[in-house]
């Protein structure tokens, strides 16, 4: 999946959290204005919500997965930074 990808992905999930977040609360309003029963509506918007919500920082950590995996190709070496190595310091 090429670099963009994962932006519109991370977006539109973001987006979509938003957009699902918005009519719920919309929803629960006309519900209780017109006393209707809504409330599996209601959680089927929010359950939609939280899977968007997961989704994005899921989608973000897979980018940045990829972008590291990508520089370690470009860098190649034996010691990966930011990796503690005390073997020295044991011995």
């Amino acid at each position: 999946m090429p670099d963009s990808l994962f932006l519109v992905a991370v977006t539109f999930s973001s987006a979509t959290s938003v957009l699902l977040v918005a009519v719920m609360v919309i929803f629960l309003f006309c519900g209780a204005l017109l006393r209707f029963e809504i409330a599996g509506l209601i959680a089927a918007l929010f359950v939609g919500c939280m899977c968007s919500l997961i989704g994005a920082p899921a989608y973000f950590l897979w980018d940045v997965n990829l972008s590291l995996r990508a520089l370690w190709l470009d860098f190649p070496g034996d010691h990966q930074v930011g990796v503690l190595d005390f073997s020295a310091a044991i011995a």
